[in-house]
């Protein structure tokens, strides 16, 4: 985040963070930013020059971005966690609310808005939108990014004071018109018109044959039918994967269709029982269509994975 900032311009004085976690090895690790090859994906590495330096068959972090970040411990449930009121512009807690029950959810988000500033954004996994109170946070209107604000911050959010970075605006949604809705396209129809983004979407890539970053791409700016298209050819081409099932999933998520998302998640969970992704998103789900019990037992093998995960 820090790096991204500093790319767009953002002085290093008008930003600060605040890294914290529960486990002192997780921070310990993040504090070192000692980074392998692994940890650099996709072909646009330009950053890892700007920032990076190779040290011992790794790449370091370096000082100037390194300390625009604060290391801490704590727990998010404790009386003494980050003490006061409206401290942050932006709060990131993506993945982390899924681990819990509906009563520690809600005790969770009670000192997430005790910490978010007016006007800022929390951001959370796109599996847990469906656990904040629509009567106390709004969507900010960022496709795929899944920020929300507070209900009362209707007004466009002002510039930030000297320290803190700035937010992008929101857009407020349409009015619509309350009229009869035309008769949707045959199952026929959507297939064709399915298979036809797809070749349109492949036209304006590239001769690769279709991947599932392209589809992830694509969601990420909210093209979710161009997105599932992708998807879809792409198990065409490669055959039946866990990414494949579970990027899909996501994508009908993100679209409403939670009958569906689950039906993916499931199919990804078929072919991989450990695949995190699809049993965070799958045990929310669950939770949503009040089967707690179902919930109960993907979250306990959830935690498996996760303990197996981090050695």
């Amino acid at each position: 985040m820090a790096i991204a900032l500093l790319d767009a311009g953002v002085p290093a004085n008008r930003f600060s963070m605040d890294g914290v976690d529960i486990s002192a090895r997780a921070l310990d690790l993040a504090s070192r930013a000692c980074y392998g090859s692994n940890s650099f994906r996709g072909q646009e590495l330009e950053f890892r020059a700007r920032h990076f330096r190779a040290a011992h068959g790794k790449w370091q972090l370096s000082d100037g971005v390194r300390e625009r970040v604060r290391f801490q411990q704590g727990n998010l449930f404790a009386p003494s966690f980050l003490p006061g009121q409206g401290s942050y512009d932006y709060i990131f807690c993506r993945n982390v609310l899924i681990y819990f029950d509906q009563e520690m959810q809600a005790r969770a988000l009670e000192v997430l808005l005790r910490l978010l500033a007016p006007g800022g954004c929390l951001f959370v996994g796109p599996s847990e939108t469906g656990l904040l109170p629509r009567q106390r946070l709004v969507s900010a209107q960022l496709p795929m990014a899944f920020a929300f604000r507070r209900a009362e911050a209707a007004a466009p959010i002002a510039a930030p004071a000297k320290g803190k970075a700035s937010v992008v605006p929101a857009q407020r949604p349409e009015r619509r018109a309350a009229t009869r809705a035309a008769p949707g396209p045959t199952a026929a129809e959507r297939r064709v018109s399915a298979e036809s983004r797809a070749a349109q979407v492949a036209a304006q890539t590239s001769a690769q044959a279709i991947s599932l970053d392209q589809a992830r791409r694509l969601a990420d700016q909210g093209r979710l039918q161009d997105a599932q298209a992708v998807g879809e050819e792409h198990l065409r081409q490669h055959g039946a994967s866990a990414a494949a099932y579970s990027l899909l999933g996501l994508v009908r998520d993100a679209a409403g269709d939670r009958a569906a998302a689950i039906g993916l998640f499931r199919k990804a969970l078929y072919l991989d029982p450990g695949h995190r992704e699809s049993l965070s998103h799958l045990v929310l789900l669950l939770d949503q269509q009040g089967k707690p019990d179902a919930a109960r037992v993907l979250r306990e093998r959830l935690r498996r994975v996760e303990a197996q995960e981090s050695g």
